[in-house]
């Protein structure tokens, strides 16, 4: 479509509100607590994917390759860098009041970050380069064809589903993780490409089928357990529905309210593991017994800090400074 969406999409927006408390859901619970409830959230990180994708190639910038993708560069690796030194001094700051060793570091600290969730920002730049690179070159017209897309993200599920379980679990964390979520990134990419005829059909998907997939997701995550497919078939559907402009109507106060969290939510992913950690830590010094109830409590308190956080950072201080920490 020549221009998908003028104005901020209050169902996209709620999606990223729920993709991110899911996220912290993930970080949060002890999977022996709670059993593979704490899976609901895997989701959240294919949508994302999916989500950024497509909207960068459905972007109207008229800019060339170099100078687009090197905005967008600068735009995730700088709260990349900032995030990465407010958490080493963190865990410096935590093991010195617990009285531990300080933390050390490898090499992999450059596209892992010293905490594991900051893997998403060196994914998201490097799959980045590659959409521009495919939006601005020649290759696009090809990949219209849409027996060719289909081709492709068939192939790209089933080459990631070996790759997942043949890839050493002691190797690279970042490039692990891109590879699972490597499938909605590529259907991101493909839709954007797509004509407006093909991108309307896809928007226009009765939403009562993308909820009966949604939840036939929920209950295989629930009863069988992870899967790379599902999860991304998940956060794919999560996006259609979000997307899906049968549901264009009037919102309850409510979900707007849950909605106009979205705008933040990169500042939420970067900051959440601040108050994660440091919950998690301030209990153990208390000597509160870790279970569901502790749990529930982190992941309540996280989610409210982590929103009221970036809420105050986007109010006070300048606007060039909240967009480089928040990504906003």
């Amino acid at each position: 479509m020549s221009n998908v969406r003028k104005t901020r999409y209050i169902g996209l927006d709620l999606a990223r509100t729920i993709g991110c408390i899911g996220i912290i859901w993930i970080h949060t619970v002890s999977i022996s607590h709670v059993g593979s409830i704490g899976q609901l959230g895997r989701f959240a990180v294919p949508f994302f994917s999916v989500s950024s994708l497509f909207l960068l190639i459905r972007s109207k910038k008229t800019g060339t390759f170099f100078k687009e993708s090197r905005q967008r560069l600068v735009r995730l690796l700088t709260p990349f860098a900032f995030w990465s030194l407010f958490y080493i001094g963190f865990r410096h700051l935590g093991a010195s009041i617990l009285g531990n060793s300080p933390p050390s570091f490898g090499i992999d600290i450059l596209w892992t970050g010293p905490t594991h969730h900051l893997w998403f920002c060196p994914y998201l730049a490097a799959v980045s380069t590659i959409a521009y690179w495919i939006k601005f070159g020649d290759c696009k017209e090809h990949l219209r064809n849409y027996v060719g897309s289909i081709t492709l993200v068939v192939s790209t599920v089933i080459l990631c589903e070996i790759a997942q379980r043949n890839y050493p679990l002691n190797g690279d964390y970042t490039l692990r993780l891109s590879i699972d979520t490597l499938p909605a990134a590529v259907f991101g990419i493909l839709l954007g490409l797509s004509d407006d005829k093909a991108i309307k059909w896809f928007f226009e998907i009765r939403p009562f089928i993308l909820v009966w997939l949604i939840a036939g997701f929920t209950a295989y995550l629930l009863t069988v357990g992870r899967s790379l497919t599902v999860e991304n078939a998940f956060g794919v559907s999560v996006f259609l529905l979000a997307m899906n402009t049968c549901l264009e109507v009037r919102w309850p106060v409510v979900l707007k309210l849950l909605a106009s969290a979205g705008g933040l939510s990169f500042g939420v992913y970067f900051i959440h593991v601040l108050y994660v950690e440091g919950l998690q830590d301030l209990f153990q010094l208390l000597h509160v017994a870790p279970g569901v109830q502790l749990d529930l409590l982190v992941f309540v308190l996280s989610c409210f800090l982590s929103v009221f956080s970036m809420f105050v950072c986007v109010h006070l201080l300048p606007a060039k400074v909240a967009r480089w920490i928040g990504a906003i």
